[in-house]
């Protein structure tokens, strides 16, 4: 649970001194089948054209056939980048990011292969999801307990290894859609951008999910549909939480998803003690997406709206909330232009360690599949950006400014 805040707290220390992270409380989802919305309850693969790696499986006869007459889909992706930062901090950490906060070098941010199982939905049958990644990212994403025996290094190994998901989905046959019961560990259904890059617009990740919401979750949850609509209950170990638990509570989760035609929208909430060694002070966090697909716009909006009691400096309830905007334009098969705002605030300290502060950010950035006409050429995407941070405190290269503007580009191969 601790991964991503102690990275990001020890970037921060690292140009600001440390003293700042002393008020810090706490811890702080393939769209090829188009499910921006609720990766974790729509994780399946409907239809979806067969990637390299099938499509190699499949050629080879034997296994690759027992793999489609079983339900089997095994897919991945590569990705990597480089980010410049306009200020060249000389701590060569670009401040308050997840994932590109390396200045100036290249990296590798995850080498992802996923092997997904459906399962029937006319009877009862069993599913799954297996999913690693190995690369830069994984430093940031480790759940408690799971892979994150590197955190405590002086100097921590830039790749590593991390299971990001394993679950098995019990499909239920009721009514006219089945019941579904996950167990194990999936990914948090807040907010719009995931930690798969696929299916995100830009390559930088917002404040909101950087500092205001979970990467992962481990329990069970129950998933019904009603219609256009799926409601979701789960019982979980808490924000980031695997093997090992920092406290002996659950956490309750809620989640709605309405789909309709082009209009998808998601409201979730997650309630439960959160703090170290700390049952009785619960953090509730309530989260809202909204995204409308046109012929060629995609608009979107994801807010978000946590509180803990106790967990302010002064002892009182702390908050945190932001809103951020999405924009997509598909100008063509081969060009898409992207863009984000977003307003951040950090009312008691305890997200991002820097006391009371605002933070806002605009990042305007291209989708670029050069050759979207070839059968495996069509894989390569590209995507550059530029992002303009600004706050309301000087918290960026080394707390002697209130801004910062990154230049950056990833490269993805989807296999």
């Amino acid at each position: 649970m601790l991964s991503r805040r102690v990275a990001l707290s020890l970037a921060v220390a690292s140009v600001l001194g440390g003293g700042a992270m002393a008020q810090a409380a706490g811890v702080p989802t393939h769209k090829d089948m188009e499910l921006s919305l609720q990766p974790m309850l729509m994780d399946v693969v409907q239809a979806a054209p067969d990637r390299p790696v099938m499509a190699g499986l499949k050629k080879l006869g034997g296994i690759g056939q027992f793999l489609q007459e079983n339900g089997f889909d095994i897919r991945g992706h590569v990705e990597g980048s480089f980010t410049y930062n306009t200020d060249d901090p000389e701590s060569d950490v670009n401040s308050l990011r997840v994932f590109d906060v390396d200045h100036n070098e290249i990296i590798l941010n995850q080498a992802s292969i996923k092997v997904t199982r459906t399962g029937a939905t006319d009877k009862f049958d069993v599913g799954g999801t297996m999913e690693w990644i190995y690369g830069g990212d994984a430093r940031f994403i480790h759940a408690n307990g799971l892979f994150d025996y590197h955190n405590n290094d002086a100097s921590p190994p830039d790749n590593q290894w991390d299971l990001t998901q394993m679950f098995l989905t019990l499909n239920i046959p009721a009514f006219d859609k089945p019941l579904s019961l996950m167990l194990g560990k999936f990914v948090t259904p807040f907010g719009y951008e995931t930690i798969d890059p696929e299916t995100n617009l830009l390559y930088s990740h917002s404040f909101s999910f950087n500092f205001g919401i979970p990467f992962t979750h481990t329990g069970a949850m129950l998933t019904a549909p009603f219609g256009d609509l799926t409601a979701g209950l789960a019982v979980v170990r808490g924000w980031d939480q695997a093997s090992e638990d920092n406290n002996g509570s659950v956490s309750y989760m809620g989640t709605l998803v309405f789909q309709k035609n082009s209009f998808k929208a998601a409201a979730n909430v997650i309630a439960g003690p959160e703090a170290t060694d700390d049952n009785s002070h619960w953090r509730v966090l309530g989260n809202v997406v909204v995204e409308l697909k046109l012929d060629k716009v995609t608009i979107a909006a994801d807010a978000i709206y946590g509180f803990e009691s106790n967990a302010a400096p002064d002892g009182d309830e702390a908050n945190w909330y932001g809103i951020v905007g999405y924009v997509g334009y598909k100008i063509s098969d081969y060009v898409s232009v992207n863009g984000r705002a977003e307003w951040f605030r950090d009312n008691d300290g305890v997200r991002v360690g820097l006391g009371k502060t605002n933070y806002y950010e605009g990042t305007l950035g291209l989708t670029i599949t050069p050759f979207a006409k070839h059968e495996l050429l069509q894989n390569l995407v590209i995507r550059p950006e530029f992002r303009y941070d600004w706050s309301t405190r000087d918290v960026f290269d080394g707390g002697q400014e209130g801004s910062q503007m990154t230049a950056a580009i990833d490269v993805i191969v989807k296999l």
